[in-house]
C-alpha cells in the first residue's frame, strides 16, 4: 500500500476511534497483567493503548481528545518519570516513562521503557 494511503487510513482509524472511546478519563491503575490470549488487562479489563511518542506533557490534554489514552517516551529522563505520569494522570491517560524507580505505584503508570538498541554504546551498568 502506497505510504501516503497507509497515513490516511492511519488516521481515520485514529478519528474512529477517538469518537467511539471518546476522551473519558481512565480509572487509576491498581493492577497490570497479561490474560487470555495475551491481551493486556489493566484492573481486570482488556485495554489497547494507544500510545503517543516522545511528546511534552504540555500536549496531552490535546493528544488525549484526539483518542490517544497512553504517552510513552521520556527522552532523557526529561521531565522526570513521577512528573510524566502526573502529566498523563492530569490529562486522563495513562504513562510509560524511562524505567525510574521513583514512579513506582504512581496511578497512571502503566508501565516501563527499556533501552531497545544496546549496541549504541549506552554506558552499562
Amino acid at each position: 500500500m502506497h505510504p501516503v494511503a497507509t497515513a490516511v487510513l492511519s488516521l481515520l482509524a485514529l478519528s474512529i476511534v477517538s469518537q467511539v472511546w471518546g476522551a473519558e478519563v481512565l480509572e487509576p491503575i491498581r493492577t497490570v497483567e497479561v490474560g487470555p490470549n495475551r491481551c493486556l488487562l489493566v484492573n481486570g479489563k482488556p485495554f489497547i493503548p494507544l500510545q503517543s511518542w516522545a511528546q511534552p506533557t504540555s500536549t496531552f490534554a490535546r493528544l488525549r481528545s484526539l483518542g490517544f489514552n497512553t504517552f510513552a517516551g521520556n527522552h532523557g529522563g526529561q521531565p522526570p518519570a513521577r512528573e510524566f505520569c502526573d502529566g498523563a494522570a492530569q490529562a486522563g491517560g495513562y504513562a510509560m516513562p524511562n524505567f525510574d524507580p521513583a514512579a513506582k505505584g504512581h496511578p497512571a503508570l502503566l508501565g516501563y521503557l527499556q533501552p531497545d538498541e544496546p549496541d549504541l554504546g549506552i554506558e552499562k551498568g
